[in-house]
């Protein structure tokens, strides 16, 4: 049973749930540490008790300090009689939340680090893909010096995925360069049936099949790279490792990259800042077949600083590098397909 620190105090209500609920073992953790206690043999606690302590500084009780959660196992009830005793065996484990220590301790506990997170479920291939990329990250961190190891770890992972991705990048560019070749009569089209959209509807679907252009071989490949940025998401939220490791200005990867000094009293993040500089040019680069569609995602990239300017630099050194490398990627497939030339529009 994973137990969560609360915000709130513990109403009658879920006391009374937790009361009921067996367990064959209780947590307690924090971002980055445990404490776990296991009934062996294959025992179970017959129920939970779980309240909420303010925190203290030196025996005082402190403001400044978040709320402790206390946690207790109840043990099954037992009759005995005359001379006779029962005994209870115990595991229990107090240190960092390791995914690998965790693993090899058994009994689902590695499930309390939440790798198998997507969106708001939770899915084991998930789980899968997120330790797959740790273990990535962790493996190419040890080629470099521990000053730069885990940055390394992530700009090696991040080129690794894009490698891998190549493909479907490749065919999505190329169908976005053909959809915006075809502007021109799709704008004929819209002001010749602008009275009538379902013909309107059906002649911009001849002249896509007559070029062969999917309306989705530009999107696709954006889906299929979803679950990996949420595997990511999942490692860099909860990997120890990146816990006090530095890189470049950045002197914590598990915090956002603050600088020594603030601008009218709010922190400057260059991670977060270049993050959205390099989706803008990205954008920028990207062929559209729609203007309002490209000036929103244009748009996006100054939103996306505001969402990720909180977040730990690992995450916005991720998306600053793979901007970079989708830059490089536009770039060197533009260069192939104008060798190639220009294929003439077919009008249907």
């Amino acid at each position: 049973m994973k137990m969560k620190a609360l915000s709130k105090k513990m109403t009658p209500e879920k006391q009374a749930g937790l009361a009921a609920t067996p367990a064959s073992w209780i947590a307690v953790h924090s971002k980055y540490f445990l404490f776990y206690v296991r009934l062996n043999n294959g025992d179970r606690f017959s129920g939970l008790e779980a309240n909420t302590v303010p925190g203290m500084i030196g025996g005082l009780v402190s403001s400044n300090e978040s709320p402790r959660m206390h946690a207790r196992g109840i043990l099954p009830a037992v009759s005995l009689g005359a001379d006779q005793e029962v005994t209870w065996q115990f595991s229990a484990y107090s240190g960092p939340k390791d995914i690998r220590r965790l693993h090899a301790i058994g009994g689902g506990l590695d499930k309390i680090m939440e790798m198998d997170r997507f969106f708001f479920w939770n899915f084991s291939w998930m789980g899968w893909l997120s330790r797959i990329l740790l273990a990535g990250m962790v493996w190419i961190s040890q080629l470099f010096p521990p000053s730069i190891g885990y940055g390394m770890g992530i700009v090696g992972v991040t080129l690794v995925v894009k490698l891998l991705f190549w493909p479907l990048n490749y065919r999505s560019t190329v169908s976005m360069r053909k959809m915006s070749a075809l502007n021109p009569e799709l704008k004929k089209l819209r002001e010749k049936y602008k009275d009538n959209p379902q013909k309107m509807y059906r002649k911009q679907q001849e002249l896509f099949k007559a070029n062969k252009v999917s309306q989705l071989g530009g999107c696709l490949p954006m889906l299929f790279q979803i679950p990996v940025f949420f595997a990511l998401f999942n490692t860099f939220r909860n990997a120890i490792e990146l816990r006090h490791a530095g890189f470049l200005w950045a002197v914590d990867l598990s915090m956002p990259d603050d600088l020594f000094f603030t601008l009218f009293g709010l922190p400057i993040r260059p991670l977060a800042l270049l993050m959205g500089g390099t989706m803008y040019l990205q954008q920028s680069l990207t062929p559209s077949s729609d203007p309002n569609q490209a000036k929103m995602m244009n748009m996006m990239s100054i939103v996306f600083i505001f969402m990720f300017y909180g977040m730990p630099s690992a995450l916005t050194l991720y998306m600053t590098v793979n901007q970079l490398l989708s830059i490089v990627q536009m770039l060197v497939i533009r260069r192939m397909e104008d060798k190639k030339g220009q294929a003439a529009i077919v009008i249907p």
